[in-house]
This record gives C-alpha cells, structure tokens and sequence, in this order.
C-alpha cells in the first residue's frame, strides 16, 4: 500500500490550455508555475519537479504537466527503481484521450437535434407559415424553447392571414357598389356622354385596381395552390387566346416559339394571371403593329417586347408594390409585376427583367 500513498501525495499531473488555465488537475488547485527544467515548492513543502510536453499535434493547444516531489525520486534512486514519470505520464495521456472521445461524442449527439430544429427553421418564410419545428426526440431542456417558438409561428400565422383576409374581404365589398356606380352612370340622363366616358373610365381602372389587389392577396398565400402537372405549350395557347383582343386594338402580333415540349408542376389558375399579367404589360408598352414574343423551352420562359425597354435606373423598382415609372402615360395601379413574382416564388422559379430589343420578362425554371 506504501505505492498507492507515495503516488497519492507526491506525483500530481494537471492540464493546462494555451492561456495557461487548468482544465484537468488532479488535486484542487487552479494554477502552476515552473517548467521542465525547474523545481517549486509542492503541496505538501517538499521541492518538486516539473515535466510539461504538449498532448499531440491534434491538440497542441493543451499541455499536461507532471508534478514529482524530490523525496519521490530520491526514493526510487535509492531502492534502484526505474522512474515512473513516463509511465504516469502515459497512463494519464491515455485516460485523457478517453475522457475527450467520451465527452466529443456527448456533445455530436447533444448537438443533433439543435442542427435538425437548426434545418427546419430555415425552411420557414412568410410564404410557408404553416410549417413548425418538430418536437420529437428532442432532449427535454431543448423541448420548452421549440414549443414557445412554435407558438410564436401560432400567432405570427394568425396575423397574416387576418390581414390577407381583411384585405381580401375589402376588395370584395369594393366591387358591388362600383359595379352599381357604373350603372347608375350609364343610365343617367343628366350627365353627357363625354363626362360618361370619363367617368366609366375611371369606374374600371378602380375596378380592375381591386381585382389586381385581390390578385395580390390570392398570389401570397401559398395554401391557396393546387399543383398539378400541366403542358405548358397548352396554357400560354389559353392565354393568347384571352388577350388576343387586347392586342388587335394596337394590331400587335403575338409570336409563341416553343423549343421543345415542356410539362412542369403548375397551379393553373395562378399561371394564367402571371402570363395574362406579363402579356398585357408587353402590349401595353409595345407601339401599334409590332410584335410580342414568347419563347419556352425547359429551362426558361421569355416574353418580350417591341418597346423602348425599361431604364437602367428603373429596374430595380420594377417588382416592388404599386411602384409606377415616372411620367408613365399608361394606367394602373403598379401590381401586375409583383403579382407574376409572387406567383413565381411560389412555383420556386425565378423573374428578372432586362433590356434587349425592348423591355424582356426571363422566367428561369430551374434555379
């Protein structure tokens, strides 16, 4: 037993970082001074010698430090025992290693749930509200602050759609009583025809401002798509159709080249807005008898046309809300693009616009 006490009471090893704090000791005490080559009094007022070596080249920011009393070594010189200093040395580098892979692994499994709600958090936008962070499997100190944050996304939800519905209920009792006004304007025998024009005029532009809003509102909730696998080729043709008229008051020419068949994940209904909206805004801007181009192919819709093309310091303005170019002479109410971003984000694609022969829409698929 006289071992074990003489190791108790006269070797001492500690861990040290490269600021010299202590991490591993095996006595409590914070703080050594000395090196290799020096001696200091001990613990227990006997001179003791140090040794210190870096752990490895993996952790050359840690430094371990053996403690061995004079009277320790005086002992093993004079009973003729080979000194031990390499043997404790090894015995505590390997139980160190053990200790680290032990508490590595800890905090890889700890850390695991953190990277998944970490995953999932990321995959939340305004456009997907609805998703939560999942609560299985999570250790029980991470478990309350992923049910408050979900709780948040509770009443974040709660509020926007409140304020989709509000917007899209307003819109709504806005349409009865201006289609009443246009009436009561039309059967009106006191009011000229000239003032009618006028009048009627402005009548549909609030109208069609409101169905653009209403637009707006349906093109931002996300719950409202129902994607289905559709021929493109088959619902621009539809769309064509629709605007032909428009398009034959400016006798513009709509040009459709089709590279090769396309069939993409689609809502219907949304896609039909974001190309009646991109065709009407390339007629609008197109002089008379010119041409508007359409070109698909699988990796991108094109739809272009013979106009002047957008000013370079206008087109960054161009996709935000109610935003109108300067001295435009052309009615509306600045939604028609943004609506075909929202309609686009939510099919995953990308919108951008640039100058070519005139102003250029460039729907990429594939992002």
């Amino acid at each position: 037993m006289w071992v074990y006490e003489i190791l108790s009471n006269d070797i001492y090893f500690q861990i040290l970082d490269k600021k010299n704090r202590t991490i591993i000791s095996s006595l409590e005490v914070k703080q050594y001074h000395g090196t290799s080559e020096h001696h200091e009094p001990g613990l227990n007022k006997s001179e003791f010698f140090t040794v210190s070596r870096p752990l490895s080249n993996k952790l050359n920011d840690f430094t371990i430090k053996i403690y061995t009393s004079k009277r320790l070594i005086e002992i093993f010189e004079l009973t003729n025992i080979e000194p031990i200093t390499k043997v404790v040395f090894l015995v505590i580098l390997t139980t160190f290693i053990i200790i680290s892979s032990i508490i590595l692994i800890t905090i890889k499994y700890t850390l695991i749930p953190l990277t998944e709600i970490s995953k999932h958090s990321a995959q939340i936008s305004p456009s997907n509200l609805e998703k939560r962070l999942p609560t299985s499997g999570l250790p029980n100190e991470i478990r309350p602050l992923v049910f408050t944050f979900n709780s948040i996304l509770d009443r974040l939800e709660a509020g926007f759609k409140s304020q989709q519905e509000l917007l899209s209920t307003t819109a709504h009792e806005l349409k009865t009583p201006l289609s009443i006004i246009r009436g009561e304007v039309e059967l009106a025998p006191s009011i000229s025809n000239e003032l009618k024009t006028i009048l009627i005029q402005d009548i549909d532009l609030l109208a069609r401002q409101i169905q653009q809003i209403l637009h707006l509102a349906e093109a931002q909730e996300t719950l409202n798509y129902k994607f289905k696998y559709e021929q493109v080729s088959e619902l621009i043709a539809e769309v064509i159709n629709f605007i032909s008229r428009i398009a034959k008051k400016k006798n513009i020419k709509i040009i459709f080249i089709e590279k090769e068949p396309v069939q993409l994940l689609v809502d219907k209904g949304m896609f039909f807005t974001l190309m009646k909206n991109l065709l009407e805004n390339a007629i609008n801007h197109s002089p008379f008898n010119s041409e508007v181009t359409i070109l698909l192919n699988k990796e991108y819709l094109t739809v272009e046309d013979s106009g002047t093309g957008i000013e370079s310091c206008n087109l960054p303005y161009i996709f935000n809300k109610f935003w109108r170019a300067p001295n435009r002479q052309i009615s509306g109410a600045g939604l028609g693009i943004s609506i075909c971003q929202k309609i686009t984000s939510a099919h995953n694609w990308k919108l951008h616009a640039y100058n070519q022969l005139g102003a250029c829409f460039h729907i990429s698929f594939k992002i």
